[in-house]
Parts: C-alpha cells; sequence; structure tokens
C-alpha cells in the first residue's frame, strides 16, 4: 500500500513494479523519471578547468574522450586564472562557478563553453558569493548547482546552495543551504537528475557527511548518510544509480586510496569498493559507463588520471595524464548520471 501523499518526503525515490520505471514524489503526484541515450557530438567528453600548482593557478581548459583512454587535450582558457572551481554540465553546455587564488582574492565569476567544441569560456554571469574550493551538488538537462565554499576575506567557510539554468546566461538563484557551511569536499558531479550530492569537506573541521539535494525544486539540502571516514578533496564520479568517491585527503594531510561507493535510489552510508592506482585527491568526470578522476594531489600535484568501471566494484586503472598537473580543477562531463 502507498503512504499517504503527507507522509511522503519531497523528492522521494521509488521503483513502480506495474511500468517497471523509476518514479520521485514531486508533492503532489509521482512522476517518471525519464531515461535516454543523449546523441553527443563529438562523443562522451570530461573537461576539466583551472586548477594551479601551489602557489600558482591556471586558466587552462583540458579535455579528454571518456571512453577511450589516452591523454587530454588543450581545449581553451577561463576568463580568468583560478583553483577551488565548482563545475556544473549539461549535454550542450559546461559551466564553471567561483574560484579563485590561494589566499586572496577570490571570485564570482560564472564561465561556460560549449563543450561539443573547444575555444575560450565566455562570462555566464556572477554567482551570489565570491569564494573557492567549491564543488557541483548535481546537475540535471535544466538546472546546475554548486555548493559551500570558502571565503578568504572573511574566513568562512559558505553552506549557500546556487543554482543555474543552462538554456539561459545570467546570474545564480539563491536555491538553499547545506546541513552546515562546507569548502573543499569531493569534487565531480554525483547526480541521478532528480538527487544531487555534496560529500565530505571541512566544516570548519572535517566531515563525512553526504548532503542530498533534490535539482528540480528550491530548498535545503538534507542528511543522506556518512562516507567510511573523515574526508575531503577525492574525486567523485557516478551514474543515474551509483556514486563513487575516488582517493582522500583527510586530517593532517593523511591521504587515501580507497573508492567508496553509494546507492544513489536507497541511501545510506558509503562502502568501500577497492582501491585507486594512487593515493590522491583528484577531480572526477563521468559518462553512463566509466567515471575518470584527473590530477589532484599526492600530496604534491600530479598529472595522472585513472578510471573505474561504474556497473562494477573492483580498483581504478590508469587512463593516461593531463597536459600539465593540477589541483581543485574544476570537472564537468556531458554524459554524467544526471543526464539520463
Amino acid at each position: 500500500m502507498s503512504l499517504p501523499p503527507s507522509e511522503i518526503p519531497l523528492g522521494a525515490m521509488r521503483f513502480n513494479s506495474d511500468s517497471q520505471k523509476l518514479e520521485y514524489w514531486m508533492g503532489s503526484a509521482w512522476m517518471q523519471i525519464k531515461t535516454f541515450s543523449p546523441n553527443l557530438e563529438g562523443g562522451a567528453r570530461g573537461i576539466i578547468a583551472g586548477g594551479g600548482i601551489y602557489p600558482a593557478e591556471t586558466n587552462r581548459i583540458q579535455f579528454i574522450t571518456i571512453p577511450t583512454q589516452g591523454n587530454s587535450t588543450d581545449f581553451g582558457d577561463l576568463t580568468q586564472t583560478r583553483e577551488g572551481i565548482g563545475g556544473m554540465s549539461n549535454t550542450t553546455r559546461a559551466v564553471f562557478s567561483q574560484g579563485g587564488n590561494y589566499g586572496s582574492p577570490v571570485y564570482n565569476n560564472i564561465d561556460f563553453v560549449t563543450i561539443s567544441s573547444t575555444g575560450d569560456a565566455t562570462d555566464f554571469g556572477d554567482a551570489n558569493d565570491s569564494a573557492r574550493e567549491v564543488t557541483s551538488a548535481g546537475s540535471n538537462h535544466t538546472r546546475g548547482l554548486t555548493a559551500g565554499g570558502y571565503n578568504d576575506d572573511t574566513g568562512s567557510n559558505l553552506d549557500r546552495i546556487g543554482a543555474i539554468t543552462f538554456s539561459t546566461t545570467g546570474n545564480a538563484q539563491d536555491f538553499g543551504n547545506l546541513i552546515n557551511g562546507v569548502r573543499e569536499p569531493f569534487d565531480g558531479i554525483i547526480s541521478t537528475g532528480i538527487r544531487g550530492f555534496n560529500c565530505g569537506g571541512v566544516s570548519p573541521s572535517f566531515t563525512n557527511t553526504i548532503n542530498m539535494m533534490t535539482i528540480p525544486t528550491f530548498g535545503d539540502a538534507v542528511d543522506f548518510g556518512d562516507l567510511i571516514q573523515l574526508g575531503r578533496q577525492g574525486g567523485a564520479v557516478g551514474n543515474s544509480t551509483r556514486g563513487f568517491l575516488l582517493g582522500n585527503s583527510g586530517p593532517s594531510d593523511t591521504f587515501s586510496n580507497e573508492i567508496q561507493k553509494l546507492n544513489l535510489i536507497t541511501g545510506g552510508n558509503a562502502v568501500q569498493t577497492g582501491d585507486c592506482v594512487v593515493t590522491r585527491s583528484q577531480t572526477g568526470v563521468s559518462d553512463p559507463t566509466r567515471g575518470v578522476t584527473c590530477g589532484g594531489s599526492t600530496p604534491t600535484a600530479t598529472n595522472t588520471m585513472e578510471y573505474i568501471n561504474l556497473s562494477t566494484d573492483g580498483n581504478s586503472v590508469d587512463f593516461g595524464d593531463l597536459i600539465e598537473a593540477t589541483q581543485f580543477a574544476g570537472g564537468a562531463s556531458n554524459a554524467h548520471g544526471g543526464l539520463g
């Protein structure tokens, strides 16, 4: 028997055994989650933007073709040299929000590129806050979310969730708030299209909290579960049902090579499913089959990349090398789990 509507939380998901489809609760009715295989001009691409090697930053944008192993290729440049960027994307646009320099200044810039082509980024608008160490909080075809960050000028961890609409340009909207102000969470897009996730970080001490947002509806994040241990800065990848977190930088800069898995439909705590090739933190990009983590800290900056198969558990495999080593880059793709 179905629960009465008053007892169903907004954004709840279920499997309809009659239609054999996933559905989500929109507040007044169950709506079917549509899935499809998008026609991707130029293939399934991962975009890695900005970052740097302490104490210098870069404005370089690099890209990889996710289904094929190999080295990255130069895409173009951001409008501003910066690190600690939040990435969002649909099948057409990759949008990169905020970021800054190690220490100061920090920016509220939002840039975008057309994923199927190459070239320099174009100004999209302004974020709600000037911050670095921001992360994606999820994307679907319509909307992208970024969350948290750190403002060096005020010394504060931010709890704001910002939202942009991919089809237009303009300033970000205030979407809601995280459970706590947080910086340096796991970086990359984990999204079902309905749910978006923000994992770990510093808040103000290290945290293992997984924040979940319902992307179609404005509002605050809720507690989804916990990471295996306190951590930050690992790579976040996933398809529409499974999320993975690769690597980890814990308290006292203790780096680990664990791979953690999240069941995005049922919820709960993360479980370990394998190990990374390199013990490090990093930036993640995904297509429906494969998640790739790019660069990061070992604790020194690295240019290596590695990948996992999202449908199975196990260890990661070497993918190739970035053009240049980079830490705290923004990641996006035109085929991640929130896009069907």
